[in-house]
């Protein structure tokens, strides 16, 4: 598994689901985004990894909320055109399982 891989959108998703009014479920995709996992096998712990999503593909299935996430009200994508990540450390959990931190 060592080794750098980068993230294909064609073969991916990144998607959330944000409570409304502590009422319903809003569920979501960005489109849009790139990144890459480098890997170290022998020791998960010294891994990296970062993403950047396009933040004007975001898609709930309705247009007109798709618009006002965009706005100043939410995300303020004319000035914040793109959300990143990069990690800052990774955990082991358990055997199978790592926590990955980021900025």
């Amino acid at each position: 598994m060592t080794g750098t891989y980068v993230i294909d959108p064609a073969h991916s998703t990144f998607a959330f689901v944000a409570r409304h009014a502590m009422v319903t479920k809003v569920r979501g995709s960005f489109h849009e985004f790139d990144g890459t996992l480098t890997i170290d096998g022998e020791d998960p712990t010294r891994s990296t990894g970062s993403l950047k999503i396009v933040a004007t593909s975001i898609d709930t299935g309705n247009e007109q909320r798709d618009g006002h996430l965009r706005s100043n009200d939410f995300f303020d994508m004319d000035n914040h055109p793109e959300f990143t990540f990069q990690s800052t450390g990774i955990e082991a959990v358990n055997d199978n399982e790592y926590k990955v931190t980021g900025d």
